[in-house]
């Protein structure tokens, strides 16, 4: 176990140097053979690593952006028609402003930007 781990570690660090030489290729081959043995590692000791991490799946946009919506709609109970109609001052209590509002704004004295 401890030598697949070493192992790993080696390709993972060859990985990085390919990465950082601008060999995509290599870096692609040594960072996958890493894995793998991590992997092939984690298997013999009965640890399985999920396949069905977050962000090891390609998602469609578009399903979690509807996801999104169907949890919006039950959360929060999405319902048209109740938000239709019109406002009432018996609905909602609108505040009055508690500074006068300017009637009229008076010209500048002078024009220039500072």
């Amino acid at each position: 176990m401890a030598g697949a781990i070493t192992q790993a570690d080696a390709l993972a660090g060859s990985a990085l140097n390919a990465y950082k030489a601008y060999d995509y290729e290599s870096a692609q081959k040594y960072a996958r053979a890493a894995y793998d043995g991590l992997v092939s590692a984690a298997s013999s000791i009965n640890v399985q690593l999920s396949p069905a991490a977050y962000q090891a799946i390609r998602r469609n946009p578009a399903d979690i952006n509807q996801a999104l919506r169907d949890h919006i709609a039950t959360q929060i109970g999405d319902n048209h028609d109740e938000m239709t109609g019109t406002f009432t001052s018996t609905m909602h209590g609108l505040l009055q402003p508690t500074t006068p509002l300017a009637v009229k704004l008076t010209h500048p004295k002078g024009t220039a930007l500072r």
